[in-house]
């Protein structure tokens, strides 16, 4: 049960650190966007 519960947060840990990557992405993204306008 550890093993499985463990490999829960491995998962969610990875997922938390893809939202974050994608979140600062976009925001790059916009403020790139912004300062060309």
């Amino acid at each position: 049960m550890e093993s499985l519960k463990d490999k829960f947060l491995s998962k969610i840990k990875k997922a938390d650190i893809n939202v974050c990557f994608f979140v600062c992405a976009e925001i790059t993204s916009l403020i790139l966007k912004a300062s060309i306008n």
